[in-house]
């Protein structure tokens, strides 16, 4: 079944397979939603320099939204 899936999504246009991509990130967007209802702040300490760090749990949905609008919206800054 997965092939025909793999093959089925293949077959679309550009057009398509970004809907079908906006669909899932939607869905798994919801069920980030609910585990951090249910979670709160995650919290973890990073291996390599031993800090302690906090998830940005708005970020899947900023980069959602701007993945939908193709452009950034939420100014996002990457740390180098």
């Amino acid at each position: 079944m997965a092939k025909n899936l793999f093959f089925e999504f293949q077959a679309l246009n550009p057009r398509q397979k970004r809907s079908c991509h906006i669909r899932l990130c939607e869905l798994s967007l919801r069920k980030w939603h609910e585990y951090i209802k249910e979670r709160g702040c995650i919290r973890y300490v990073e291996s390599v320099a031993g800090t302690h760090q906090q998830v940005d749990v708005q970020l899947p949905e900023d980069a959602f939204n701007s993945a939908k609008a193709g452009h950034d919206l939420a100014n996002v800054e990457i740390a180098i």
